[in-house]
């Protein structure tokens, strides 16, 4: 495809531009300003790491994304009893076992209602005007 000169190609670097906004962009840009201000120290091996760097500080992160690669790995080789252990939020998990409680308490009732021979229907009388 031969893009022309002019107008249309500036538009279209302009959207490559808007796309590859990412944090890659800004890690170059912070190595330039490092070598203009002469400041070499302890950012530029991290800088070096790339994206990782920026996950960094947020800690928790970077555990996570080896955790679901990890799962993801496990699961492709299909290892003997491996099962998918996400944490469930506590909130789940409570009215899973309220559910279950409830299920029980149903089973139960059922059992003494089969044991007097099911509850007996009342019969609603019909009014005639």
């Amino acid at each position: 495809m031969i893009i022309t000169e002019g107008r249309i190609s500036e538009k279209m670097k302009q959207n490559k531009l808007k796309e590859k906004k990412t944090n890659i962009n800004d890690l170059s840009k912070k190595r330039k300003r490092k070598k203009e201000n002469g400041d070499t120290g302890v950012g530029e091996k991290n800088l070096k790491r790339g994206i990782r760097s920026q996950v960094k500080h947020q800690g928790d992160q970077r555990g996570k994304r080896q955790k679901g690669r990890k799962d993801i790995y496990q699961r492709k080789k299909g290892i003997k009893g491996y099962k998918n252990k996400r944490k469930k939020s506590k909130t789940k998990e409570r009215e899973e076992r309220e559910g279950k409680k409830s299920k029980k308490r149903q089973k139960i009732k059922k059992e003494k209602n089969s044991r007097k021979g099911g509850k007996k229907q009342k019969s609603k009388k019909k009014t005639t005007k």
